[in-house]
């Protein structure tokens, strides 16, 4: 019986158990670093053209806020959305970007 503690197990059982929980909600990829300072970790993102209502529903059921951050790329404002929590005492980071100008709302004549 192995007796040495495996760092990725805690975030691993965690995301089944964030899976099972919510299982309704949208399907992102999840990665579990193989660094050991960040193996006990889980990351979540999704490519979309408005990530903003997935990223918004995984925020409301995890219990915390997004937090939207503006970086140029490739000469364009990109924004990414990200949702920083804690489940079951794994950090859980859920991040999104896109660009800005996919955000474009149009107005709505009267």
């Amino acid at each position: 019986m192995k007796t040495n503690p495996i760092p990725q197990l805690s975030a691993a059982t965690a995301l089944v158990q964030l899976l099972t929980e919510f299982s309704d909600l949208p399907m992102l990829a999840w990665r579990i670093s193989d660094r050991e300072s960040l193996a006990d970790s889980l990351f979540g993102g999704r490519a979309l053209e408005d990530p903003r209502p997935v990223v918004c529903m995984w925020a409301e059921a995890l219990g915390s806020e997004v937090t939207e951050t503006r970086f140029p790329y490739n000469g364009e404002e990109h924004i990414q959305f990200a949702v920083e929590a804690v489940w079951r005492d794994v950090p859980v980071l859920i991040s999104m970007s896109c660009p800005a100008s996919a955000l474009v709302e149009t107005a709505v004549a009267a």
